[in-house]
């Protein structure tokens, strides 16, 4: 999880984070080369006004982010992984820049390198 001083108390004493996070890597079969996506499961918007009698977990919100926006939020260091982040790689002289943070509803919109 991403852990956040703000997330909801429920029952008085568990901390019910927003966010999940992963990160995948794999090798690209055509190219031999690697790649490193990053994720973040929310579910944010979906219990930010819910009361305990209320609560019942709902779907998450698939977002493709960069794996340094991980590390900002979780304080965890993925040190090489970063070079392999499409999300990381700036864009090319005359490309087309990618999105920071892409919404992800099916396997065609995942961003790779």
């Amino acid at each position: 999880p991403v852990l956040r001083d703000d997330d909801r108390i429920y029952r008085q004493s568990v901390r019910l984070p927003r966010e999940f996070w992963k990160i995948a890597v794999l090798v690209n079969t055509d190219t031999g080369r690697l790649s490193a996506t990053g994720y973040i499961l929310s579910q944010g918007d979906m219990i930010q006004d819910v009361t305990e009698a209320a609560f019942v977990f709902g779907e998450f919100r698939t977002y493709q982010v960069s794996i340094a926006r991980i590390e900002e939020h979780t304080g965890l260091d993925f040190g090489p992984l970063r070079e392999f982040d499409p999300l990381n790689a700036p864009a090319e002289e005359g490309a087309v820049s990618v999105p920071r943070v892409v919404p992800i509803r099916s396997g065609r919109e995942i961003v790779f390198s």
